[in-house]
């Protein structure tokens, strides 16, 4: 059975993921202090929920797992499930490989770019 990531981004306005699972223990006092906790993504295991008080120096493992379908970092599309780092290819799928190619297509092999040389007349650009 295929799984299939979500392919819509949050809205820009939408606080990350992450964030707002680290968000629910802002009123929750830690050692007698209450803080605004923030993602600490430097943590070895992306998959679990590490925050840091904001403005301070040391980060702290909530829970041991963050909800699947959290990003493992923000440089892929990898997510995390029951707690592992799972890859999401370019193909939105679980557990797929599929990467762009050099022409940004997903799972292609370079065959599709097309080059286009001459000079560009920046005055004679239309909108």
């Amino acid at each position: 059975m295929e799984k299939r990531a979500g392919k819509d981004d949050c809205p820009d306005n939408e606080p990350d993921f992450r964030a707002h699972q680290c968000s629910h223990f802002d009123t929750v006092p830690f050692e007698g202090v209450r803080y605004e906790w923030v993602p600490y993504t430097k943590a070895p295991n992306p998959c679990e929920l590490n925050c840091m008080p904001r403005g301070e120096r040391f980060y702290y493992r909530h829970k041991a797992k963050v909800i699947d379908g959290t990003r493992c970092n923000e440089e892929s599309l990898d997510v995390c499930v029951d707690g592992v780092c799972q890859p999401v290819g370019c193909d939105m799928m679980l557990g797929s490989n599929a990467k762009e190619d050099k022409c940004r297509k997903c799972d292609g092999d370079g065959s599709t770019c097309k080059t286009i040389s001459g000079v560009l007349d920046m005055n004679n650009l239309q909108v």
